[in-house]
């Protein structure tokens, strides 16, 4: 799979969870207050070519909306909602015949502040994918 079919098919799973999706210097921004949530950012990733097989590292921020003057219970609730969500995404990505996951996944519960502020995971992992031009 090419760079830009990964982009799409992390995208659709997101789309399929309700989730909005970011990428590139979208997701690089920040979090948007004027997009929907939950919000699913893929952050630039690197890659390994072999002969059959290309090996890419994946980085994502599952997102809820959170306030700076939020209390912890309801960063708890957000938390526990990207877990949920992080969790179902991988489920999606490991029922996939043209990708596969290697190793284990990484998670973090992350926050995420700018102009605005994100609560949820982090989560990285490998992703190998039949390599299409040769």
């Amino acid at each position: 799979m090419t760079y830009a079919q990964v982009v799409h098919l992390l995208e659709g799973y997101a789309k399929q969870l309700g989730m909005s999706f970011w990428h590139g210097r979208r997701s690089e921004s920040g979090i948007n207050y004027d997009e929907p949530f939950p919000q699913l950012h893929l952050f630039l990733m690197s890659d390994v070519v072999g002969a059959t097989v290309i090996r890419r590292s994946i980085g994502l921020g599952f997102f809820g909306k959170d306030e700076e003057a939020g209390t912890s219970d309801q960063m708890l609730t957000i938390q526990d909602d990207m877990d949920q969500l992080s969790q179902q995404f991988i489920s999606m990505l490991e029922g996939t015949a043209d990708v596969q996951i290697v190793g284990d996944v990484s998670r973090m519960t992350t926050v995420r502040r700018g102009a605005h502020v994100g609560t949820g995971y982090y989560v990285d992992f490998t992703l190998n994918s039949i390599r299409t031009i040769c």
